[in-house]
C-alpha cells in the first residue's frame, strides 16, 4: 500500500487486511486542558482531491478497545459498496469525558467542555486534515448510546446520523427523552438519520426505552427525518453491535444507493434528482465506476430506451476515472446486445481501446479488442480482414495468445487462410498463458481447430492426428466427438 501524505503529522500504520490506513493522533485540548487521543481509519485510495463522509465513535463498551477497526472494516470493504468514509475512534471518549447523567439526561461540566472540544477542536481537525464532508455520523452502545441521545436532543447538527445500540435507561423517566418544538422545526429542514437497535436478550427496561423512542420520534417530519427501529432477538447487550452494525450502516447510507424504482418512467430525471440528493446529504458526488454503471445500464436495457441510453453513455465516459476503459466497454456491449446498434457499439469499443492505450493498461483493452473483432467485424459485418487486423493489433499490444486462437477460429469459420490459422494455433498451444483471456480457450479445442484446418486443406492424415490429440487432451470434449462423427475420422 502507498503511504498517504497527511496535512498533520502522526503515526501511520497500514492494514493490508482491510486495504485502509490507520493513523494514531494526540492533541492537547484547550477546552478540556487535557490530551485527547484518537485513531483515524482512512479508506483505500484516500486522497486530498475527494471528499468523504465521517463516522465517529467513543471508545467505550462494545465499541471500545480498538473497535473502530470493526466499523472501518464494514464501511470501507469492497462487498458492501458504501461511500468511502473516514472513521474516527475517540480513544479518550470514556465515561469521565462524556460526563453524562442517566438521572437528568444532561451532561456535567467536563461533558460540556468535551462537547466544545468536539465542536471547535476535533471535528475541525478531521475536516481539514482528511477532507471530510458535513455528513457526520455518531455510533454509540449502552452509556455512549444514551450520550448520543443527549447530542441528538441538545446539539442538533453536531451529527446528522446516529446508530444507537441498546441505549441505557434506569427507570421510567431516567433519562428523559422529549422532543420540543425547536427540535421539530430543526429536523424538518435538516436531513437526519436515526437507527436504533435493541437486543432481544437485553433487560426489559432497555428494550422498552427503544420502543419509547420509536413512539416519541414520530412527531418528526418523515420527509427529512429518517428513522428505523430494528430489534435483534438473538442478540445480547454486549454483542448487539456485531449483529446490527452492518444494518445500521446500510440505513444511514440508504440514500446513497442507486436502485431504480420499477415504476420510474424518467430515469434520467430520477438520476439527476438522486445524485443531487447524494450531494446535498452526504456531500459527495456519485461514484462513476462499473459497479454503479452496470445496474443502471441493465435497467435501461430492460426498458429499451435508447435516448436514456445515450444520456448515460455520455455520463459514464469519464477520462478521469481509472475504470473508464471498462465503463466504455460496458456501454458498447449494451448498445450491441440490447439495442442492436452496432455502430454505437463499435464507437465505444474503439474508445475503450484508445483510453486503455492512453493509460498503458493492456488488461483494460482486452474485452474491447476481442469483442470488436469477433462480434462486430466478423459476426455482424462479415469483415474478416478487419477482424484479423483487430486481433493482430490486440496481440501486438497485450501479448495475449488468446488472440491467436480467435484468429484461427475465424479461419475455420470462414474456411480460408488455413496456413495462418495453423500457425496461430501452434503459437497458442506453445505459449498459452495461465491467466485469462488465454485460459478461456483450452488446448483440446486448439487441437480440434487444427484438425479442422487440415481437414479443409484436404489433409486427412493431419486432421485425424490432431483430432486424436484433442481427445487425448480431453476425452470428454463433446465438440471433438461431434466433429469425429461428422467427418468420420
Amino acid at each position: 500500500m502507498k503511504y498517504i501524505v497527511l496535512l498533520i503529522t502522526g503515526l501511520i500504520v497500514t492494514s493490508s487486511s482491510f486495504c485502509q490506513t490507520k493513523i494514531k493522533k494526540t492533541f492537547f485540548s484547550k477546552n478540556l486542558n487535557d490530551s485527547i487521543r484518537y485513531v483515524v481509519w482512512l479508506p483505500k485510495d484516500w486522497n486530498t482531491q475527494n471528499k468523504y463522509p465521517s463516522i465517529y465513535l467513543n471508545s467505550y463498551g462494545a465499541l471500545g478497545g480498538g473497535n473502530g477497526m470493526l466499523v472501518a472494516a464494514n464501511i470501507n470493504n469492497f462487498i458492501n459498496d458504501f461511500p468511502p468514509s473516514v472513521v474516527i475512534e475517540i480513544l479518550s471518549g470514556q465515561m469521565n469525558k462524556m460526563d453524562y447523567s442517566y438521572e437528568t439526561g444532561e451532561i456535567g461540566k467536563t461533558g460540556k467542555f468535551f462537547v466544545e472540544c468536539l465542536k471547535t477542536e476535533l471535528i475541525p481537525q478531521i475536516e481539514t486534515a482528511y477532507k471530510t464532508t458535513n455528513f457526520r455520523a455518531f455510533i454509540g452502545q449502552s452509556y455512549s448510546s444514551s450520550y448520543a441521545n443527549y447530542l441528538f436532543l441538545n446539539q442538533p447538527g453536531l451529527f446528522n446520523a446516529y446508530i444507537l445500540f441498546s441505549p441505557e435507561k434506569l427507570s421510567e423517566d431516567k433519562p428523559p427523552f422529549e422532543i420540543n418544538k425547536s427540535l421539530i422545526d430543526y429536523y424538518k429542514t435538516h436531513p437526519t438519520f436515526y437507527y436504533i437497535a435493541p437486543a432481544g436478550h437485553d433487560i426489559e427496561r432497555r428494550r422498552n426505552y427503544a420502543i419509547e423512542i420509536q413512539h416519541k420520534i414520530t412527531v418528526l417530519d418523515s420527509n427529512s427525518f429518517h428513522f428505523k427501529y430494528e430489534l435483534f432477538p438473538d442478540a445480547g447487550h454486549d454483542n448487539v453491535v456485531s449483529h446490527a452494525l452492518l444494518n445500521g450502516l446500510k440505513f444511514i447510507y440508504s440514500l446513497s444507493t442507486f436502485d431504480i424504482p420499477k415504476t420510474e418512467k424518467n430515469i434520467a430525471q430520477w438520476f439527476d434528482s438522486t445524485t443531487a440528493t447524494m450531494k446535498n446529504i452526504y456531500g459527495i458526488e456519485f461514484k462513476k465506476n462499473s459497479n454503479t454503471q452496470v445496474p443502471l445500464l441493465d435497467n435501461i436495457a430492460d426498458r429499451k430506451d435508447e435516448k436514456v441510453m445515450d444520456y448515460f453513455a455520455n455520463y459514464f465516459d469519464d477520462p478521469s476515472s481509472i475504470q473508464n476503459p471498462l465503463m466504455l466497454f460496458n456501454t458498447g456491449y449494451t448498445y450491441e446486445a440490447s439495442f442492436n446498434n452496432f455502430e454505437k457499439a463499435k464507437k465505444y469499443y474503439l474508445k475503450s481501446i484508445d483510453d486503455a492505450r492512453r493509460r498503458n493498461d493492456k488488461g483494460a483493452s482486452d474485452n474491447a479488442f476481442r469483442t470488436l473483432a469477433k462480434n462486430i467485424y466478423w459476426k455482424h459485418e462479415k469483415n474478416k480482414t478487419a477482424a484479423w487486423k483487430t486481433l493482430n493489433e490486440g496481440f501486438e499490444y497485450t501479448k495475449y495468445y488468446a488472440y491467436k486462437y480467435m484468429a484461427a477460429q475465424i479461419s475455420v469459420e470462414s474456411k480460408s487462410n488455413f496456413d495462418e490459422g495453423i500457425a496461430n494455433l501452434l503459437d497458442f498451444i506453445q505459449h498459452r498463458g495461465t491467466t485469462p483471456p488465454d485460459t478461456f480457450f483450452s488446448i483440446s479445442n486448439a487441437y480440434l481447430l487444427l484438425s479442422k484446418c487440415y481437414y479443409y486443406k484436404e489433409d486427412k492424415m493431419n486432421a485425424k492426428f490432431y483430432l486424436n490429440k484433442s481427445l487425448n487432451e480431453d476425452s470428454k470434449n463433446i465438440n471433438a466427438k461431434n466433429w469425429q462423427k461428422e467427418v468420420n475420422l
